[in-house]
């Protein structure tokens, strides 16, 4: 048996010596032509770091960013089999991707995946990439594996009465035989004129509807059977996305320094607990 290392691609000539040890001790000598070309680009995760048979987890709603870091062969002296060709031939639906590197595509690339799965989308899927060096003709893919947990139940919240009475009404919505499907759950007295709303970012447990014509902003439970659990403060000027959404269960306005980082309110908004 011969081992040897190359460093360098190219044609090479091996001159074997082979001995047999017997009484005679008669010895051979055997001329081995050799092609050495370079070695498949080699894969990594980059985002998130873990092994590449590990299996990446994800929940409904929440973003996912997977960075697979492609390194082209070394050809020796410096050189690379490079830009690797990439390809993303199976991906969930929804998700994209872009190629990105750091400067020198020829030796290092990474193929970035961006993918927010739905509340319909738990469950197992594989994200397969392809990978060509230019030079050798050398080709390899990757399957990564995803798996996405639920988020729970998906929700969505609609406002109406604006100048009258207001009230926030609340949906359970799914999919039945590839259809989505909305089931009222209830509908909230929630103030005078009702303009939009927002939910817990924390845990959608709580629902924030801004009544300017109440003067504040009306706090929802969502969870059970929703009701008001906190009335709209009269008497002082609406500042609707103030404090509500930074603490739960705040029914009291709070004015904010920075407005930039209040959410925009909706009309209408769906989340999941």
């Amino acid at each position: 048996m011969v081992r040897h290392t190359f460093n360098d691609a190219g044609n090479y000539t091996v001159e074997v010596r082979v001995d047999h040890p017997g009484e005679d001790s008669e010895a051979a000598m055997a001329t081995l032509d050799v092609r050495v070309t370079a070695a498949a680009p080699r894969f990594a995760l980059a985002e998130p770091r873990q092994p590449l048979d590990q299996v990446i987890r994800g929940r409904e709603g929440q973003p996912m960013r997977i960075r697979l870091q492609v390194d082209s062969a070394p050809l020796g002296e410096g050189r690379f089999d490079g830009e690797v060709l990439l390809a993303v031939s199976v991906a969930p639906e929804g998700a994209t991707s872009r190629l990105t590197d750091d400067g020198n595509a020829e030796e290092r690339q990474y193929v970035q995946i961006d993918w927010t799965p739905t509340f319909y989308q738990a469950g197992s899927h594989d994200l397969t990439i392809q990978a060509l060096a230019p030079v050798s003709g050398v080709q390899r893919q990757i399957r990564l594996r995803l798996e996405v947990d639920e988020a729970g139940s998906p929700l969505l919240a609609a406002v109406g009465g604006a100048g009258t009475a207001g009230e926030a009404t609340l949906y359970r919505y799914g999919i039945e035989n590839g259809e989505v499907t909305f089931g009222r759950i209830a509908t909230v007295p929630v103030g005078i004129g009702a303009t939009g709303l927002v939910h817990d970012p924390r845990n959608g447990r709580r629902l924030f509807v801004a009544t300017p014509g109440s003067g504040g902003v009306a706090v929802v439970g969502t969870t059970g059977q929703p009701a008001c659990c906190g009335p709209s403060p009269r008497g002082r000027a609406p500042a609707p996305w103030s404090g509500a959404t930074a603490a739960c269960g705040l029914s009291t306005a709070r004015r904010t320094r920075s407005p930039s980082s209040i959410p925009t309110p909706s009309r209408w908004i769906a989340w999941s607990i």
